[in-house]
């Protein structure tokens, strides 16, 4: 209801991370208890398992349905951050084709963004776009145009500077922000854990 007050064009909500949904079912009602309280804006899920770790065999095609199933009217589609695991790209190109195209599917992954806009996702949700936006709105331009060979070079470039943010970090340490630190005049403090 906040975010509606306040001019929200959409809402989004993650699986609970502490007393996870047990099932595909129980995430459905879990959210819906989001998504019904503001009826007249879409409702998306982000599907991120690998820091929830909340996934289900039956994938965001099951929950979908589990959403169908309930009555959840405004569920929109989902940012689909989860594409490493339980089949992710098939189960969000699915997802994507179901139902004529009803629900979008937003990618969360820049580093296999070829690959999803070739599946026809075309939408993307991405730390990296922060500081790279420009190149990545080239990026997908040149995909879009039909070069491909110029942008499988650009998916490689893209995906190199997700190294410099990587580096001079401890294993399953976060340096997105050591990349942002970079920029004049921005100051997001230390990577964590």
């Amino acid at each position: 209801r906040h975010a509606k007050a306040h001019g929200a064009s959409a809402i989004a909500a993650m699986a609970p991370s502490f007393f996870r949904p047990i099932s595909t079912i129980a995430l459905a009602n879990t959210m819906a208890l989001v998504a019904n309280e503001v009826p007249g804006l879409p409702f998306y899920y982000y599907h991120i398992p690998h820091m929830t770790n909340v996934a289900f065999s039956d994938g965001m095609m099951g929950l979908t349905r589990a959403f169908e199933s309930i009555g959840v009217v405004n569920y929109a589609g989902v940012k689909y951050t989860g594409l490493y695991i339980n089949q992710g790209l098939a189960d969000a190109t699915e997802l994507h084709n179901y139902d004529s195209g009803k629900f979008e599917v937003l990618s969360g992954r820049e580093e296999i963004m070829l690959g999803t806009l070739s599946m026809g996702i075309t939408g993307n949700v991405g730390s990296q776009f922060n500081v790279l936006g420009d190149l990545y709105n080239y990026f997908r331009d040149t995909y879009l145009k039909g070069d491909l060979s110029k942008a499988r070079k650009l998916q490689a470039l893209c995906t190199s500077f997700m190294d410099v943010w990587k580096s001079n970090v401890e294993p399953g340490m976060d340096g997105f922000k050591n990349a942002v630190n970079l920029i004049p005049s921005i100051s997001v403090g230390d990577a964590r854990y």
